[in-house]
């Protein structure tokens, strides 16, 4: 097998692994959201959570699959992902942790205030992975600022733009409507009847804010163009002479060429044949 082949095997894989952990952890999140809004009771909130209680803890395999997955697969692109977001996947983290100890620490007290408390670290720790998840998926359709050293050049508000947070409200709404659905097949009687009326709201919510999508991005073709143009630029500055590209946002081959220029790369006309063939590849 080739190793583009591989490569896109691996993608393709990768793809599989974080559509099932959307599938499957979209729904218990969603139910640990809606928990406190519509069990007004103890005992229908413990309805709610015996509906996700056999496998929350389960689905979140997915999440360490994919990423081990990419770190096996793509190490440059988990490096560079990980290492951009890294202030966002530690508040991922958090919620998580909040999430998984409320689970199992809620019914250790009948007090209900102590009861309350953990029902509301439940949607908490529900709600804040939903959103950094939509954010950052979200990022790496709209661009992230990284160097020729494929080194993250921004910081963690860099990533909560207009346009992530709005991806990240998306991922919130269908994971909401997820959960609302599931209920509907999992709860009965008037239970039943508010996870229906619910979803049914959240669905209209849902695809108001999933039409509220900014429509004027760079296709991905071009950004591809974009990106390749890049790389080969980065090729012949490293191979022709030591000089460094500057940091800068390429957006033209006419920019391309005036960076190699003030970086004392000579124009293509002037470079080696076997150089050009090497930096095409």
């Amino acid at each position: 097998m080739s190793h583009e082949f591989l490569q896109i095997v691996w993608f393709v894989l990768i793809a599989v692994l974080w559509i099932g952990f959307f599938f499957l952890e979209g729904f218990d999140f969603g139910v640990g959201m809606l928990m406190p809004c519509l069990g007004n009771k103890d005992k229908e909130r413990r309805a709610i959570i015996n509906s996700i209680g056999r496998g929350w803890n389960g689905n979140e395999v997915g999440l360490i699959t994919a990423g081990g997955a990419m770190f096996a697969a793509f190490p440059q692109w988990y490096a560079t992902m990980f290492s951009g977001f890294y202030l966002a996947l530690f508040l991922l983290l958090v919620g998580l942790i909040i999430r998984g100890i409320s689970f199992e620490y809620r019914s250790h007290d009948p007090n209900p205030k102590w009861r309350n408390t953990f029902d509301w670290m439940i949607a908490v720790g529900s709600f804040l992975p939903s959103l950094l998840l939509g954010v950052a998926f979200a990022d790496l359709v709209h661009g992230l600022p990284i160097n020729q050293d494929m080194m993250f050049t921004g910081n963690f508000f860099t990533l909560l733009n207009p346009y992530s947070l709005i991806g990240g409200l998306t991922m919130v709404s269908v994971f909401l409507l997820h959960g609302a659905n599931f209920l509907t097949l999992k709860l009965e009687g008037e239970l039943r009847e508010r996870a229906r009326t619910a979803a049914k709201k959240i669905y209209i919510a849902a695809a108001g804010i999933v039409l509220s999508q900014p429509t004027r991005q760079t296709s991905p073709s071009r950004r591809w163009r974009r990106a390749t143009s890049s790389s080969e630029a980065a090729i012949v500055a490293r191979e022709t002479s030591e000089a460094r590209i500057p940091s800068v946002p390429i957006e033209t081959p006419s920019e391309i060429a005036i960076v190699l220029n003030s970086s004392g790369v000579p124009p293509a006309s002037m470079i080696p044949r076997r150089t050009c063939r090497a930096s095409s590849r």
